[in-house]
């Protein structure tokens, strides 16, 4: 692990960066890393349940995190770029999935991350305009679900269990947004748009 963030440093960071930037990089790299394997893992499991659609919708979302993970290597000062990219990307894509599910009547909570994401990225200290920019575009998410909720299908057979381990995830990931916003956890500087595994459907 310890190669691993050497290596990231070393590929992300400019010999004029301080530390604090370069430890920056390596914070900002270690969340997409995460959205890709969840999102990967969560693809797997709604494909077992019997859920196709959703996992249709995090294979993509799984796609978008590799293809910002290759872009903050091969281009670092466009890092700020690819992340608030995926913020959007993952907002997008969990409207899809509540949407697939049968919007509220799913019971699944997909739409706690338009929540999330905006919230972590805005606290995180990282560039303000593009947090206010996720943050509205999580609010019309947001009005567009509640907008649509009456006109959806009867949402599928969605198994207890898994409808009990997606809730407690994105109950889990809240509870660590709380955690990364607090005073005490904030970075005194910050190169990127942080926000955590947005997992779609996630």
């Amino acid at each position: 692990m310890e190669q691993l963030v050497t290596w990231v440093e070393r590929r992300m960071a400019l010999s004029s960066d301080d530390e604090i930037t370069r430890q920056q990089y390596v914070v900002s790299f270690v969340p997409v890393v995460f959205s890709t394997l969840l999102a990967l893992a969560w693809t797997i499991l709604f494909f077992i349940a019997g859920l196709p659609t959703l996992g249709i919708i995090h294979a993509v979302y799984t796609f978008c995190c590799v293809l910002a993970t290759l872009g903050g290597l091969l281009l670092p000062r466009r890092a700020l770029v690819f992340g608030t990219a995926l913020c959007l990307i993952g907002i997008a894509i969990n409207l899809l999935a509540h949407v697939a599910v049968g919007g509220f009547d799913g019971g699944m909570w997909h739409l706690l991350w338009l929540v999330i994401l905006p919230v972590t990225a805005y606290f995180s200290g990282g560039n303000r305009p593009l947090s206010v920019l996720i943050l509205v575009s999580a609010v019309l998410c947001l009005g567009v679900a509640l907008a649509v909720d009456a006109r959806l299908a009867p949402p599928p057979l969605i198994p207890h269990w898994l409808r009990l381990l997606y809730n407690g995830f994105v109950l889990l990931a809240g509870m660590g947004c709380k955690n990364s916003t607090s005073p005490a956890a904030r970075p005194t500087r910050c190169c990127s748009t942080s926000c955590p595994t947005p997992s779609p459907g996630n």
